[in-house]
């Protein structure tokens, strides 16, 4: 068995309006490792992919030059 998430490296850089994003994805960054090591155990893996960013309008909104290097 396999738990897979998506994350997005928000967490791992600190930018500017982007605190409560940030936030709730790091949350899920510990909640991916802790899973881990608490099924893991019992054979199941459990994985989170990081992407990078898509060039949306979002991210573009932000900075598309801080956001394309830091993702």
């Amino acid at each position: 068995m396999s738990i897979c998430r998506n994350r997005a490296k928000v967490t791992e850089y600190g930018q500017p309006g982007l605190g409560l994003c940030s936030a709730s994805k790091a949350v899920l960054k510990l909640l991916t490792k802790s899973w881990a090591a608490k099924y893991g155990p019992s054979g199941v893996r459990v994985n989170a992919v990081s992407s990078g960013p898509a060039e949306t309008e979002g991210i573009l909104s932000i900075d598309r030059d801080v956001a394309l290097k830091t993702g």
